[in-house]
């Protein structure tokens, strides 16, 4: 094999493994979104928060928008 396809091939390689070591999968994983509206108040709700059900970890807070327009409650 010439020395240039060696170094390719090492290339190519390394730039796979580069992508699932800094992705961890993320980019393989099915997400959803899922929209809440309160009614109350949700102070000291901040974006990143984790979303948590019965103590584990499910998501986290991506988005917070402040809406008074908004009557229906899902």
């Amino acid at each position: 094999m010439p020395p240039y396809r060696s170094i390719m091939l090492g290339a190519i390689a390394l730039i796979v493994v580069v992508f699932l070591v800094f992705g961890g999968g993320q980019y393989f994983k099915e997400k959803s979104k899922y929209v809440i509206y309160f009614r109350g108040s949700v102070d000291g709700l901040n974006t990143g928060a984790p979303v948590k059900i019965r103590g584990v970890q499910i998501g986290s807070v991506t988005d917070i928008n402040p809406s008074c327009m908004r009557t229906a409650i899902f």
